[in-house]
């Protein structure tokens, strides 16, 4: 005879991964595409972006981890996180308070690779301020404006 062993599990997202992406979502929920999707659209996953490039066909949604999080604990009253001001949602995504963001920082932010974020920099879709070098040292600057101005013009609801 076989016993099942339930254990506790406590789940923290790193706060340097403010947006999560959807595949996450999904493994997290133990649901698929279509509904986490449908969370978003309908706001019971309050905070979502599309931060794909404009030569991508497909999607790709980052959900703010704090609405994922409430959504995650409670299905039915994770609306209250519609009720933060966007703007106030996003400053928060940035754990200081520079003019500029490392490409490094930003990778981190919007859980991607180094060449999303160089292929939005490239589309004109977010202001570099440098030019990206070689070795580890080399990331490019984006201006935080241009970040902020991105994500307020790509939120999926």
């Amino acid at each position: 005879m076989s016993a099942i062993l339930q254990l506790e599990f406590r789940l923290e997202l790193p706060t340097t991964r403010p947006l999560v992406p959807i595949s996450a979502a999904m493994v997290l929920a133990d649901r698929g595409e279509d509904y986490v999707l449908g969370a978003i659209e309908t706001g019971a996953i309050g905070w979502a972006w599309d931060i794909r490039g404009k030569a991508a066909a497909a999607r790709e949604i980052r959900i703010w981890r704090e609405s994922l999080l409430e959504w995650l604990a409670d299905p039915l009253a994770s609306l209250r996180a519609l009720a933060r001001p966007e703007g106030e949602v996003v400053a928060s995504l940035f754990p200081h308070s520079r003019a500029e963001v490392r490409g490094t920082e930003l990778q981190r932010m919007f859980s991607c690779g180094h060449s999303h974020v160089m292929n939005l920099i490239n589309d004109w879709l977010l202001a570099g301020t440098t030019e990206a070098g070689p070795g580890p040292t080399g990331s490019p600057r984006i201006t935080r404006v241009s970040v902020m101005g991105f994500l307020l013009s790509r939120r999926v609801i």
